[in-house]
């Protein structure tokens, strides 16, 4: 699927056509891309736990998603390496990243247990289906303010997390 030609993530992508190159002639998959970003849950999930120790940590690790989350996109694109598989992967990438930060958000008035991970879970996919119009086939949200500016929406959820945290 095309990438987007309007919003602020069009900057981020012009930055990153100077490295994709790079990743297309040492053969490194997109899928790996996701997954490094994938596994970049956890550090982020440990350092919430105690953001005032880790902020910096928990922000470095939150613009390192934005900008592998697009690396990826941009990889399988210009590499011609689009996988059905690697939609889905970069969807529950997304969709775990978000859990933790929604979570975190939220712990000081929603406990944190399996129930309420399964309910912020449910109300997640159901704002990015009917509130936000996502389309699950395409994997892109209808609504372009959201899908061409997800590099502000990460900026958005630092700034509410640090927001959060002196509550």
């Amino acid at each position: 699927m095309p990438r987007s030609p309007t919003g602020t993530d069009v900057a981020l992508y012009n930055c990153l056509d100077k490295i994709v190159p790079t990743f297309c002639r040492f053969k490194i998959h997109p899928n790996l891309i996701t997954l490094v970003s994938f596994l970049l849950n956890i550090p982020l999930f440990k350092y919430l736990q105690n953001f005032e120790k880790y902020k910096y940590l928990v922000v470095a690790i939150i613009l390192s998603h934005a900008i592998l989350d697009s690396l990826d996109g941009e990889v399988a694109r210009q590499c011609n390496k689009y996988t059905v598989f690697g939609s889905y992967f970069d969807s529950i990438n997304d969709f775990t990243f978000m859990i933790i930060l929604i979570n975190y958000i939220f712990r000081k008035y929603i406990p944190f247990n399996i129930k309420n991970i399964l309910i912020l879970s449910l109300i997640n996919l159901f704002v990015q289906k009917y509130a936000l119009n996502f389309d699950f086939k395409t994997h892109k949200f209808k609504n372009n303010l959201i899908n061409d500016n997800s590099f502000i929406i990460h900026l958005i959820f630092i700034f509410v997390i640090f927001f959060s945290s002196r509550v």
